[in-house]
């Protein structure tokens, strides 16, 4: 096996949004997840160490800088340094319907939008065993983040729901989205 200190190990993902999917990747590696296993089996101690004494390099084509800056302090719990290098790095307080987005030329127009895409969103959840509370907090995508981002292979649950909720009406009628969510 290469000397792990001679080695950069990169990884590319497509999005760090709240950076929690990431962080339980190398939780489920180190052997700390709590739960069942969802994306990976846990390393073995050789395995770890040689992960540990490599430089690892993190490359998400759009990386949230609050996701980043939680999926490094999670891994420096665990004494893991990586490097985090978004090819489009954004704020998570930036969404579409925030002042400075520039989606929208004029004010009214873009409170506007935001009304309706809420009042749609929210609706699309009316089917989900959530409490209200949980369907208004997502019903400008996950964390009510406002992001407009498809990839071809999945859209991130941070995009309005508008684009991606399968399963949810609007005005008794079934949605259909323009990029409907894989499970």
């Amino acid at each position: 096996m290469r000397n792990p200190t001679d080695t950069t190990l990169v990884f590319l993902d497509d999005n760090i949004g709240s950076g929690k999917q990431a962080k339980r990747i190398f939780q489920e590696w180190l052997g700390v997840a709590k739960g069942d296993y969802w994306y990976v089996m846990h390393l073995q101690k050789d395995e770890l160490d040689w992960l540990r004494g490599a430089k690892l390099v993190y490359i998400p084509f759009i990386g949230f800088d609050e996701g980043i800056d939680d999926f490094q302090n999670e891994l420096k719990r665990h004494n893991l340094t990586i490097a985090i290098h978004p090819i489009i790095p954004r704020r998570e307080d930036q969404g579409c319907f925030h002042a400075s987005s520039q989606v929208f030329d004029r004010t009214e127009d873009r409170l506007e939008a935001e009304k309706m895409v809420r009042s749609i969103g929210s609706g699309l959840f009316k089917v989900k065993p959530w409490e209200e509370a949980k369907k208004q907090q997502r019903a400008l995508g996950y964390g009510n983040s406002q992001k407009l981002i498809v990839f071809s292979h999945n859209t991130p649950t941070c995009t309005l729901p508008i684009f991606w909720e399968k399963d949810g009406t609007y005005r008794d009628e079934r949605w259909m989205p323009l990029f409907p969510r894989r499970d």
